[in-house]
């Protein structure tokens, strides 16, 4: 199961992200910046171009996508938007991204 379209943020979502009060979590490699709205969940995730190549930063995409679709049920709403900033092993960038959602309190009490 992926993230259905309506939940990909667009880039109009991602600048309001950055001009508001910029809530940011960052820990080595990836930076998560949020939105916490009550109207829904949607996602983005952005590879910076010094992390391989093309095929490299797109399996990046679909691992942290699809980490968030398996967890979907425990985020909160709101909008978020990962940016990956160093190339590290497929399980250190889901544990990277859990840890910052731990961080930040954004997954519900289960």
């Amino acid at each position: 199961m992926g993230l259905r379209r309506e939940n990909i943020l667009h880039s109009s979502l991602i600048t309001a992200i950055f001009r508001s009060t910029r809530k940011k979590i960052d820990n080595s490699g990836l930076a998560l910046y949020y939105l916490e709205l009550p109207d829904g969940f949607k996602a983005g995730v952005m590879v910076y171009k010094k992390v391989g190549k093309a095929v490299r930063r797109n399996h990046i995409k679909r691992i942290i996508k699809s980490f968030l679709a398996d967890n979907l049920k425990e985020i909160k709403s709101g909008h978020y938007f990962f940016v990956v900033k160093e190339d590290k092993p497929d399980t250190d960038l889901i544990s990277l991204a859990l840890h910052l959602m731990l961080k930040g309190k954004l997954l519900k009490d289960v």
